[in-house]
């Protein structure tokens, strides 16, 4: 075999290894060694260029282990009554928060729901899960998803989703409603977010998107590498996720305890 391609002119000859070169490139980039060098070099490269950010306007309200530990007495064991939720989204509403993002699914009635669904309005985005598997959905349960939803026209650009958990329809009147699941890569790494999602034939967004666009539906649009949300454009891969460039000061991000 190589007495017979050392006989042929250099052209081919030149070809075919390219050829091979081209094979073995493509083989390696579908290897689990080639999406670990490529997340380190990602990562390497966002270390270098990341900027610092100002975190003035935003805070994670965490529900931590000290949180669970000495609100028991007073409490109970988590997760809490709804009517607790509400008197945090009654405080948010007093200290002026402009968009608060529940990144809980209240997927089922608890005590204190109506108190709960009474505090909220559209700056409150509450939690949808995406599934890799079906459930049985009756025709009121997709209704509720349309209702969620950003309309029936799904753009390239958004990832397409088995099924939807939806919350609790009584606390969705006047929230709204995001997705909130993501998929670290292998190593534990979240390094990308999908903007929105596909699910039902409707276009549900997700989380941190809802938050931005509060109120009636924007015009969503996909050019083949860009998600386009009314005037803004964020580019997307092929399942469409956003790849996340963390600041070199994430560590300044005010992160408060639940209690």
């Amino acid at each position: 075999m190589i007495e017979r391609l050392e006989n042929l002119p250099y052209w081919p000859r030149a070809a075919i290894f390219v050829a091979i070169a081209l094979l073995l490139a493509l083989l390696f980039s579908l290897s689990d060694v080639f999406r670990k060098f490529d997340n380190e070099l990602l990562d390497a490269l966002n270390r270098v260029l990341a900027p610092s950010v100002s975190f003035g306007d935003v805070a994670v309200i965490d529900i931590d282990e000290d949180t669970v530990t000495k609100l028991q007495p007073r409490l109970g064991a988590f997760p809490y009554d709804r009517e607790i939720y509400g008197k945090i989204v009654q405080w948010l509403k007093r200290v002026e928060a402009r968009a608060v993002v529940f990144d809980m699914v209240f997927a089922e009635p608890r005590r204190g729901d109506d108190a709960f669904a009474q505090a909220l309005d559209e700056r409150f985005v509450l939690g949808a899960a995406a599934l890799p598997y079906t459930f049985a959905r009756d025709t009121a349960y997709r209704a509720r998803a349309q209702q969620a939803s950003w309309g029936a026209e799904i753009p390239a650009g958004a990832l397409l989703v088995t099924d939807i958990t939806l919350p609790l329809a009584a606390l969705t009147a006047r929230a709204g409603v995001g997705v909130v699941s993501t998929k670290p890569d292998g190593d534990g790494v979240l390094r990308r977010v999908p903007l929105a999602f596909g699910a039902y034939g409707q276009l549900l967004p997700g989380a941190a998107l809802r938050a931005l666009y509060p109120g009636p539906a924007p015009k969503v649009a996909f050019d083949g590498a860009r998600l386009a949300v009314n005037d803004r454009r964020w580019p997307v891969d092929r399942e469409g996720q956003v790849l996340l460039h963390y600041p070199r000061n994430l560590q300044a991000l005010p992160t408060i305890s639940f209690y």
